[in-house]
């Protein structure tokens, strides 16, 4: 019984948790809305953000506001999504032994992660995003964003993955891949009003000479080809060369941006790819994605893991350095065990104070860039000049925060971009603390 109420009061501080950050989301997304609106209304657009006739220069003015204003809002959306999935990671540690709430607590942790995903679709057009390739294998992306991508398109659309194990990986950052799936995926749902069945599939191919005279761009290389087909309306003739421009969209009712098929887009030639569509109305359309492949393979599906092993880094004492309570906690409750004292602070006169006083005790410093009184950065070099030879580690929710700390700081330091994972957090300082 006493289980059963302790999940009982997870599950519901869970939902209050979620409502929150739902609402809060709603107002960030409301905002932006309307200053997208508003700075865009000299340039001809109307409140769909639709162009009568898009030409480059429009385009790329309208890019440049919404990198700036996805830049404002991604340190808010990224420290809220922190503390709902670091939270959800610690809540499946302790109920692992309970299949139907560590399936529900899966789910919430898989929906926060593609929630900060949303904020880097924005990013991509900025190109604010800094990307980390690696060999991926796509069987092992669809496999866990299957459940989610059937929720997403609803109870009347069958979505049918063909995976293929055989498949050559491509050179990725799994994140823009799931990006790639993800608009193609609403995109087809919003493309079957009555129903219908998507299928994902990939293939290894090499270009011939059709694609070759309608790809000018193809090499003579290996490619794979990931297919993305629905049973949808289709798309006029005259309409299919403008579906990647930013902002076209023929959704009514201020159902679409007109940034998704233009995000598929712009991955897809980032990791030097092409795309081909094929669309008949009444029947559906494919789309086929055609990325460069790798000789490296992986076998392996990840998955999401929790660490429950005791802790491994003992006699430290770290110190906190984060404005936003609710994060502070989360790395508090993380690295905290028996044999680790740390210190949480919340602004630069604290850190100065608990230096002062214990600079010659702490073994590591985790800081945010962005603080209410100055800058994470900043501190840390007034520390070094002062004599700090200990590690630390940076934590922000802006992607271009690394850039900045390396212009600030010339020595080997750790960065970690919210919203990191629990696994995440520990490795990164049981690296730091290692190589000091």
């Amino acid at each position: 019984m006493d289980a059963y109420i302790a999940i009982s009061i997870a599950l519901i501080l869970i939902d209050i948790a979620l409502l929150y950050a739902l609402s809060k989301m709603k107002r960030i997304n409301r905002e932006l809305e309307e200053k997208i609106i508003k700075l865009t209304s000299h340039l001809g657009i109307d409140g769909d953000m639709n162009l009568s006739k898009p030409n480059d220069d429009q385009q790329a003015r309208k890019l440049e506001i919404i990198g700036r204003l996805a830049i404002g809002i991604a340190h808010d959306f990224n420290n809220i999504l922190q503390v709902i999935n670091g939270q959800t990671e610690l809540m499946l540690g302790k109920f692992a032994s309970n299949p139907e709430v560590a399936t529900n607590l899966k789910t919430i942790l898989i929906a926060g992660e593609r929630g900060a995903s949303l904020a880097r679709q924005l990013l991509v057009f900025s190109r604010k995003k800094e990307t980390e390739m690696k060999p991926v294998d796509i069987n092992n992306i669809i496999k866990p964003m299957k459940k989610m991508l059937e929720r997403v398109i609803g109870e009347n659309i069958a979505l049918d993955v063909h995976y293929n194990p055989r498949c050559s990986m491509v050179m990725a950052d799994e994140v823009l891949i799931e990006e790639i799936l993800m608009n193609l995926t609403v995109n087809a749902r919003d493309a079957m009003l009555f129903g219908g069945r998507i299928t994902i599939q990939m293939e290894d191919i090499v270009p011939d000479n059709e694609l070759f005279a309608q790809f000018p761009e193809a090499e003579a290389k290996p490619y794979l080809k990931l297919v993305v087909q629905d049973e949808g309306e289709g798309i006029p003739e005259d309409v299919v060369p403008h579906i990647f421009e930013p902002f076209f969209t023929t959704k009514s009712d201020n159902k679409g941006t007109g940034l998704g098929l233009a995000t598929v887009y712009g991955i897809t030639r980032q990791l030097g790819g092409f795309i081909q569509v094929k669309s008949k109305l009444g029947i559906g359309t494919t789309f086929n994605i055609f990325l460069p492949s790798t000789e490296e393979r992986r076998t392996e599906i990840e998955t999401h893991t929790t660490n429950n092993e005791e802790c491994e880094i003992k006699h430290k004492k770290i110190l906190i350095l984060e404005d936003d309570a609710m994060v502070n906690r989360l790395i508090y409750d993380v690295i905290k065990c028996k044999d680790v004292d740390v210190y949480s602070v919340y602004d630069l006169t604290e850190a100065r104070a608990v230096w002062k006083d214990r600079k010659d005790e702490i073994d590591l410093i985790i800081s945010d860039i962005i603080l209410p009184d100055g800058n994470g950065p900043e501190l840390i070099k007034e520390f070094i000049e002062g004599g700090m030879t200990i590690p630390f580690i940076f934590i922000s929710g802006y992607t271009e925060d690394k850039m900045q700390v390396s212009r600030i700081i010339d020595r080997e330091h750790y960065f970690l971009q919210k919203p990191f994972t629990i696994p995440q957090l520990k490795s990164t300082v049981a690296k730091a603390l290692a190589d000091s």
